[in-house]
């Protein structure tokens, strides 16, 4: 089982310290998302939109991992970073979809609602 700079490391033949690298940029682009698109969805709604998008975007990223050949020593594959980078915008809308649960579920079935969500 693989870790994500396992992965990297060992499919996409990135290095130990950009494997890391790229890593910290797909977790770094929620801290700076998520707040942002929190505020959009409280001020201007569409909040199933983006949290659509998310899982659309995260599909997709994916399926380029799934089909992106394996890259070389010396030879990273530059499509990766891609892929990184949509696991990021969908980790941003990942607290959107917990926000959704109170729309959708009973008072009374809240906690239910939170726990299937998270343990899924």
């Amino acid at each position: 089982m693989y870790n994500c700079t396992d992965f990297l490391f060992k499919r996409y033949h990135f290095s130990h310290e950009q494997a890391g690298f790229l890593l910290g940029i797909s977790l770094l682009i929620p801290i700076i998302l998520t707040p942002i698109l929190g505020i959009l969805a409280d001020k201007k709604g569409g909040r199933s939109y983006m949290v659509a998008g998310g899982f659309v975007v995260t599909l997709i990223t994916h399926i380029l991992f799934m089909v992106l050949p394996s890259g070389s020593k010396g030879n990273p594959v530059s499509w990766a970073i891609v892929g990184m980078l949509g696991q990021g915008l969908f980790l941003s809308t990942s607290p959107l979809t917990i926000s959704c649960i109170e729309m959708v579920v009973d008072n009374r079935m809240a906690g239910f609602g939170f726990g299937l969500v998270v343990s899924v």
